[in-house]
């Protein structure tokens, strides 16, 4: 992390928890909404979803403690959701609960569509639960536009980017100016509902 950092620094506030902090300090007291994702995806043992987790107890705790509004963001391939789907799971509602009782929300961010259903199903048994509890949502992928609305029928709050990862054409808008109009669509589905 600590080498990809010079050239990532606009969009990440530090190489380490603790040297974020003062940025994120920072970006809300200047009055910004801030998410908060420790970087990372694909944990390849049980260890490595056990050290996610506990960055993100840490996280919730601190900002929890100061009563700062902060959204975090989670990649459920962090925590082992294609290693062990169960204990994937189980650290969720571990999280989720923390988060709860510090009045702090969290998303599930989306991943490749290798995991897209599965990210979905977690989040809408997850949010049953915990009603701080949504999902980042990807334009680009064909499916998106159905997700969307299922997602607002069930009272799932829903954070909606254009989609990093590079999809096949048969499962995803390959042109950006195609990609940016269907954003904009979406984007305008979300706050009329908002404003219902």
């Amino acid at each position: 992390m600590k080498l990809l950092y010079p050239l990532a620094k606009r969009f990440i506030a530090g190489h380490d928890f603790e040297s974020a902090i003062p940025v994120i300090s920072k970006l809300i007291w200047d009055g910004y909404d801030i998410t908060i994702d420790y970087l990372g995806e694909l944990s390849k043992t049980k260890e490595d979803c056990q050290n996610a987790q506990q960055q993100y107890v840490d996280i919730i705790e601190y900002y929890g403690a100061i009563k700062a509004p902060i959204d975090i963001s989670i990649k459920p391939t962090q925590l082992g959701l294609l290693l062990d789907k169960v204990d994937c799971e189980v650290r969720l509602i571990d999280l989720a609960g923390k988060a709860y009782e510090h009045g702090l929300t969290i998303r599930l961010d989306m991943e490749d569509s290798n995991v897209t259903q599965d990210t979905i199903d977690l989040c809408l048994r997850l949010h049953k639960e915990h009603p701080n509890v949504g999902i980042a949502l990807q334009a680009n992928l064909y499916r998106t536009a159905q997700d969307l609305t299922y997602m607002m029928e069930k009272g799932v709050p829903v954070r909606l980017v254009k989609g990093a990862y590079k999809e096949h054409i048969n499962i995803a808008y390959q042109r950006k100016n195609l990609l940016h109009d269907v954003f904009l669509k979406q984007a305008l589905r979300l706050v009329s509902d908002r404003c219902r």
